[in-house]
């Protein structure tokens, strides 16, 4: 998520990634929620969710996972929960639908 490319909320990123996230308290705190984001694409779940399982051979940033090792070890659905967060401020931002990246049926390595 580049905040050249759609508009990003200051510290939106940095909640996302706080060790602590909860996607309730991150749609109230930057008014961003993720029904709001499906009905905006026309409540097409596929359009902004599914990828080819090419593409599910994600370009895996072990970094990430090395600067926070709390997404390795916490639930698969919190995962998805960070992942939506990042595509609903993408999606309500401006930025272009059908990114490699929405996919969020992979394996948890592929979401970090």
């Amino acid at each position: 998520l580049s905040q050249k490319t759609t508009q990003v909320p200051a510290g939106l990123l940095e909640a996302v990634l706080a060790k602590e996230f909860s996607l309730q308290a991150f749609s109230e705190r930057f008014d961003l929620y993720w029904e709001e984001a499906r009905e905006y694409v026309g409540g097409n779940v596929l359009s902004i969710t599914e990828r080819s399982s090419a593409a599910m051979a994600i370009r895996y940033d072990e970094t990430m996972g090395e600067q926070h090792p709390w997404l390795k070890e916490e639930p698969r659905s919190n995962v998805v929960d960070r992942l939506k967060a990042l595509k609903t401020a993408w999606i309500l931002g401006g930025g272009q639908r059908g990114q490699e990246w929405f996919g969020q049926n992979g394996p948890r390595f592929s979401m970090i």
